[in-house]
Parts: structure tokens; sequence; C-alpha cells
């Protein structure tokens, strides 16, 4: 149970940790399209999106959501994570809306939170260089090695001998082409040789 409890609430954390990274770049789309026409009140959307994630029966189905991952025992209500969470909620709806509901925000203007934010602000919209990270980290060394293969094992390794191979039998089938005379006493003697070599090789090894 005590196990259980703590894979949920990492989940839990780390799914809120990504989405206050990528809602800065997503929200926005995820929304403007209920929120531009009006379709639903804002305050309707959150109710309605609350009660279908309500972990108890009647809440459409997604209480089970999770079963295959967590243990079933430990998809139990929990009054205090519950309480948590919702004081969570409340607190994120509170906040956002003392510092949005009377700011004029446009493409152009500066996010009201990043007066409180700083650093913190920007580092989320720069996505904390992630992206510059895993560039320097993982694709820049990746591409040197790759490069390194291509140029000293690939080209000065595997296709050197593969075309030193070809370069030799070029060069002797050049050689071996001036013996082809055309001139049947040639290949006559030729065949001469060849039996005169094999009756020497008998010979001399025959005890």
């Amino acid at each position: 149970m005590a196990e259980g409890m703590l894979l949920l609430i990492l989940v839990l954390a780390v799914a809120l940790i990504f989405d206050y990274i990528n809602g800065f770049h997503d929200a926005a789309n995820a929304i403007a399209t209920v929120v531009s026409t009006g379709v639903l009140p804002i305050r309707t959307a959150v109710l309605i999106a609350g009660f279908f994630n309500f972990p108890v029966n009647g809440g459409g189905g997604l209480h089970h959501l999770l079963e295959s991952v967590i243990k079933e025992e430990a998809l139990g209500f929990n009054v205090i994570l519950a309480f948590f969470f919702t004081v969570l909620a409340i607190g994120a709806l509170w906040l956002a809306k003392s510092l949005y509901e009377n700011a004029s925000v446009t493409t152009t203007s500066e996010d009201p939170i990043k007066r409180y934010l700083g650093g913190l602000y920007q580092g989320s919209l720069n996505k904390w260089k992630v992206d510059e990270l895993y560039q320097l980290i993982i694709i820049k060394p990746f591409y040197a090695i790759s490069s390194l293969c291509a140029q000293v094992f690939d080209l000065g390794g595997i296709d050197a001998v593969v075309n030193g191979v070809g370069k030799f039998v070029r060069a002797a089938s050049n050689q071996l082409r001036t013996m082809q005379t055309g001139f049947v006493r040639l290949y006559g003697l030729v065949m001469l040789g060849g039996v005169v070599a094999v009756v020497a090789y008998f010979v001399l090894n025959v005890k």
C-alpha cells in the first residue's frame, strides 16, 4: 500500500513538472478553440474535467486508468491526497485570477507572472536549455564518432580493402591480357609447359 501510494505521488509529481514546463507552449493551443468560441465557460470546463476524473464510481470510468500500472489497493480514495490536490488546484485558480484578471496579455506583451518568477520563468520559457544540452551531450559527440567511423574505418578501412582488391584484379588482368595473342602455337606452348611442370612435380616427389 505504501509503495503504491509513493509511486502514485511520484507519477503525479512528474506529470505536474512536465505540465508546468510544457504548458507554456501547449496550453494555449489546447484550449484556444473552446475559449475563443465561447463553447464552454472556463469554470464549467474545469468542473466537467474534475467530475470525469473524480476517483469514485460514477466518475466516467477514468478512475481505473492506472490499474495496469499501480496495484488495485493503491487506487482507493485517499482523503488527505484529495484534499491536498484540491487546495492546490484552488490556489492555482486563485493565483491565475489574481495575475491575469485585469492584465491585457497579447503575443507581444510581457507575461505578468514574469515579474514574480524572474529567472524561473525565463528558464522555463527556454526549456532550461534542454535541447541545447541534448545537442551538446548527445548529438554532437554521436555525429563526431559517426564521422570518424565513416572517414577512418569505412573509407580508409573497408572501402580501401575492397578498392585495393579491385585495383589488383584489374592490374593483373591487364598483364595477363597481353598473353592472349590469338596464336595457336602460343597456347600449345603454354599447355606443354603445364604438362612438363606436372610431370616434373610427380617425378621429383616419387620416393
